[in-house]
């Protein structure tokens, strides 16, 4: 089911691991897209992107780079243009943890999926090694950005995201990761490339850490070892749960 070849890269905003699934000549929804990075990748492997993001500074940038573009807070409603289409992939890239009631928007995404359609779900892993460490210790403080994003106002682990997926009518064809073993220590390593702080986003810094000798060697050589490793220990060395699904014919005729 993999498809292609994507660079390792240290990004916020981008998922490598999501963009494995993709493939081309598809016609893509992009949900919480932001100002589409992700999306303009997807876009220029020759499928046709369309986004949607709460944001409305995102989406105007988004608009420039996708097919189309919308606001839409989806907690209340998917614009109209979209819940007119069919769509070959749906992606929601961290997007669930962000979410009061993903129980109704994972339902409006079973009427916008092609009855062979995919549906790409990242989410966060809160039971992985650093978390676990954290909590034994006493402790569990949110940070601007990743797994305690203090704007997640839900977590998951490997049985929960699998449960909330599975009760809405989908079946998860795979599950992969993307490791926290590297990453664990990225904001230590942001601060070795410099003397400000950086709490997010893609930034000169991130531009410094991948041009450099030592990035190149670990994307090369130990980033494969390290996905490897991390795959065999998904619950505990998973930094994000990748699930790759499709609908559940069972679940569609019980609801016709």
């Amino acid at each position: 089911m993999k498809i292609g070849k994507i660079s390792n890269r240290v990004y916020y905003d981008i998922n490598p691991t999501v963009l494995l699934y993709v493939g081309k000549n598809k016609k893509v929804l992009d949900i919480g897209c932001g100002p589409g990075t992700l999306g303009k990748i997807i876009r220029n492997m020759k499928n046709y992107v369309v986004g949607i993001d709460v944001n409305p500074k995102a989406v105007m940038i988004a608009k420039k780079v996708l097919d189309e573009a919308y606001i839409s807070d989806i907690e209340k409603k998917f614009p109209a243009k979209v819940l007119s289409k069919k769509f070959d992939i749906i992606i929601c890239a961290d997007i669930l943890e962000h979410l009061h009631n993903p129980d109704s928007v994972l339902e409006t995404i079973q009427k916008l999926l092609k009855s062979e359609g995919l549906l790409i779900i990242s989410l966060p892993n809160v039971a992985t090694w650093t978390v676990r460490l954290k909590l034994l210790f006493g402790k569990f403080n949110y940070t601007p950005t990743g797994i305690l994003d203090k704007t997640h106002v839900r977590f998951y682990t490997y049985r929960s995201g699998t449960q909330l997926i599975e009760s809405k009518g989908f079946c998860i064809k795979e599950i992969d990761v993307t490791p926290n073993g590297v990453r664990a220590f990225l904001p230590v390593i942001r601060k070795i490339f410099s003397k400000e702080k950086i709490t997010s986003g893609y930034d000169d810094t991130d531009k410094k850490i991948i041009k450099s000798y030592p990035y190149r060697i670990y994307n090369k050589i130990f980033y494969p070892v390290e996905l490897m490793i991390s795959r065999m220990w998904k619950r505990l060395l998973g930094y994000q749960f990748i699930f790759v699904c499709t609908k559940n014919d069972k679940f569609q005729n019980r609801n016709k």
